[in-house]
């Protein structure tokens, strides 16, 4: 079997959303043993992915937009993302690779 490989892109204000992708991929990696990922955050979710024990790139820091009044979240101040992607192995018809991306 090929291995699967998937990146997760971390919100990185504040730890809650990296926290929470270093428990799923833990699990993804309790369940497939051939799961290769790769983690895209800014500081300080960086230094939590990388002190889990998992490879990380840097990513630039999110900007500090004011709220509006229409913000959503438990302190008003918008939505923070975090994504992860998978390549699928085999690749389309066409040679491409395949994906899915899934954002919580």
């Amino acid at each position: 079997m090929e291995e699967l490989r998937g990146y997760f892109a971390a919100h990185s204000q504040g730890l809650g959303h990296a926290t929470r992708a270093v428990a799923l991929a833990r699990g993804l990696l309790e369940r497939r043993s051939d799961v290769y990922l790769l983690f895209l955050a800014g500081s300080p979710a960086l230094d939590l992915l990388v002190a889990s024990g998992f490879d990380a790139l840097t990513m630039p820091p999110a900007p500090d937009w004011p709220a509006k009044e229409a913000s959503s979240g438990p302190r008003g101040g918008g939505i923070g993302i975090t994504a992860v992607t998978f390549e699928l192995p085999g690749g389309s018809s066409e040679g491409r690779p395949t994906g899915a991306t899934i954002a919580f």
